[in-house]
């Protein structure tokens, strides 16, 4: 299962799940005609609902008409309007994280028109589709369950997961 959402920053900087905030603030970019793009995403840590690893990331969108080309994964594209871009606020929530023989199985599948899964030493000078995922197979489950520490450096988004049990999703859906 691949679960994501978009949430935003507030003006404080603050992470914001509010649908009057979101609205408004969707509202005040359909005017825009650059390209937009969110540069943020949070990825979710798993044994700690409400905390996420805040990431850089790109993701491009549209207004009404704007849109000429994108490529897979929405990372890039084009419009017929303009080659500006412009950044928001918005940041992608991402249940990236899974139990380590989810995260391996989907990880081999996705890599396995690209890379050899079965060569260690083919996997680790792999740079092209989906190389973020290689480490998913080279680590032991205990080195994957390391990187799921709390720091200081994490982002506590609490309001998240009460809008998910609003929404009747069990915050730990994917563990």
């Amino acid at each position: 299962m691949r679960v994501a959402c978009v949430v935003m920053r507030d003006e404080a900087g603050a992470p914001c799940c509010r649908r009057a905030t979101l609205l408004d603030y969707l509202q005040l970019l359909a005017g825009e005609s650059a390209m937009l793009t969110v540069n943020e995403n949070f990825l979710n840590t798993l044994g700690h609902p409400g905390l996420f690893f805040a990431l850089p990331y790109q993701k491009m969108f549209f207004t009404r008409g704007g849109c000429g080309t994108v490529d897979h994964g929405s990372h890039t594209g084009t419009s017929p309007r303009t080659d500006r871009t412009r950044p928001t606020r918005l940041v992608y929530v991402h249940f990236h994280h899974k139990r380590y023989e989810t995260q391996r199985a989907m990880a081999r599948e996705k890599l396995l028109p690209f890379v050899d899964v079965d060569d260690p030493v083919a996997l680790a000078a792999f740079r092209g589709v989906g190389w973020h995922l290689v480490g998913h197979l080279l680590k032991t489950e205990m080195e994957y369950r390391s990187i799921m520490r709390r720091e200081p450096v994490s982002i506590a988004f609490p309001a998240f997961i009460e809008l998910l049990r609003a929404l009747a999703i069990d915050p730990l859906f994917c563990e």
